[in-house]
């Protein structure tokens, strides 16, 4: 039986939200956040990394509220929202670095500092009422963020069930690597957070040079690109030379934390919301008010353990989700959790169709992280097209593409000042990443990223 999805129809339950509302529900609808906080795979990463505590997530809702304001073009109001996070990220930061373990404090401190950078580079394109630049100047703000959580959790351990212990893990954190194909370049980010044990098991492949000159086995438009058949008939995994036998590996899934699922994130959204209109001129009834909707809703926030070999319950929702476009998981047979070994897919379901905790395959394949850039490239990718090689990227400074996008319904006169651009993450200074088990130093390739 070939590994892969089965092919089956989208349930566009989204196009049926709202149907029957009361009038009430109607005006509570419309005062949610109407950005999808789940259609990127940056944004899934954030929302699925181990929690950090109350300072750091005070500083996340700061940015979230000056991204609203630039998405929204609220130009004003923007500027208060900016004065607003830097004082937050500024009152916050010596006890962000005190809760840093002792290895990575320096690294916390300079990703502080390159976060206050990257938020007034955002002033910059507020007071310029610039949003196609603000859209990019606060993806690489977010960016920043992610890597001073990055820093906190630089000694996080996963707590992997220890028959697999001996696999090739990636013990926490995340790893980017680059595929180069005859079609183009593109990077994905590997989570060791949340499938230590998939991601481990695909970046010791890439080490190896496993995946080098390797042709794509499975290309379905607008639904799916899938590679690593080392046989070319559907069937082909990694054989291990010290065994002899194809190295196997588990479904691998976590539950999402309470805090980051579908569900509750608008809703935290909307109070953080109320709470900065109605106190931003009362700054300590602000924190208090912060610190409450903190400890209702994220302050027990805890990792869900492991679930191995087992689809999780059709009402869990997984810490990733299938939602963004390229969504990478392992291939295997349907009907057998564990017959995934090198073949993984990156899948290409629209979000806007498939609204989140909605797609039919979250919890059922083992989703190990997502694309960063090079979508455009990897949607040209067909059948018999060239992997020429797979490279793991370290870089000393962020690298990165964009991609320009137009708002056709506005005037002619005004639409160079309102393009919207769409970041492409192709590296990220984040280290490199803790892979224990794997190849040998010899079989490791680094691509070093100026």
């Amino acid at each position: 039986m070939k590994l892969g999805l089965q092919v089956v129809p989208l349930v566009l339950m989204g196009l049926l939200v709202g149907c029957g509302s009361s009038k009430k529900n109607e005006f509570a609808f419309k005062d949610l956040p109407s950005q999808n906080q789940f259609k990127d795979g940056e944004l899934a990463l954030r929302n699925a990394l181990p929690p950090t505590g109350l300072l750091t997530w005070e500083v996340e809702q700061g940015l979230y509220h000056v991204k609203e304001h630039v998405d929204d073009r609220e130009w004003e109001d923007g500027k208060g929202a900016l004065t607003y996070a830097l004082e937050v990220v500024g009152r916050n930061s010596p006890g962000i670095v005190d809760q840093a373990p002792p290895s990575s404090k320096e690294a916390t401190r300079k990703a502080l500092q390159d976060l206050r950078n990257s938020m007034r580079s955002v002033e910059d394109t507020i007071y310029k009422r610039d949003q196609a630049k603000g859209l990019i100047e606060t993806g690489k703000m977010f960016w920043s963020y992610d890597r001073v959580l990055l820093a906190l959790l630089a000694e996080h351990e996963p707590q992997v069930d220890s028959q697999y212990q001996k696999r090739p893990l990636l013990k926490g954190g995340w790893a980017l690597v680059e595929f180069d194909t005859n079609r183009g370049k593109f990077t994905v980010l590997l989570d060791g957070f949340n499938a230590p044990v998939t991601a481990g098991n695909v970046l010791d492949l890439v080490q190896r040079g496993f995946y080098d000159n390797m042709r794509i086995g499975r290309a379905e438009k607008n639904f799916l690109i899938q590679m690593g058949d080392s046989k070319g008939d559907g069937q082909g995994g990694f054989v291990e030379t010290s065994t002899g036998q194809v190295r196997r590996v588990p479904l691998e899934l976590r539950t999402a934390r309470a805090s980051r699922t579908p569900q509750v994130v608008p809703v935290v959204r909307r109070e953080v919301r109320y709470a900065l209109d109605r106190y931003e001129l009362d700054p300590i009834r602000l924190r208090e008010e912060l610190k409450l909707i903190y400890e209702k809703y994220a302050a027990q926030d805890v990792e869900a353990p492991f679930i191995y070999s087992q689809p999780l319950p059709t009402k869990e929702i997984p810490a990733l989700p299938f939602t963004p476009p390229g969504t990478l998981a392992m291939a295997r047979v349907a009907d057998q959790p564990d017959s995934a070994s090198s073949q993984f897919f990156l899948s290409f379901v629209d979000p806007e169709l498939n609204p989140p905790g909605s797609n039919i395959e979250d919890g059922k394949y083992g989703v190990f992280g997502y694309l960063t850039g090079g979508l455009k490239e990897v949607r040209k990718l067909q059948v018999g097209d060239l992997i020429k090689k797979a490279t793991l990227l370290n870089c000393a400074t962020a690298k990165y593409t964009t991609v320009r996008l137009f708002d056709y319904t506005a005037t002619t006169l005004n639409v160079d000042n309102i393009a919207k651009g769409e970041l492409e993450l192709r590296c990220l200074p984040i280290g490199m990443p803790r892979l224990v088990n794997a190849a040998s130093a010899k079989n490791t390739k680094v691509a070093r990223v100026p």
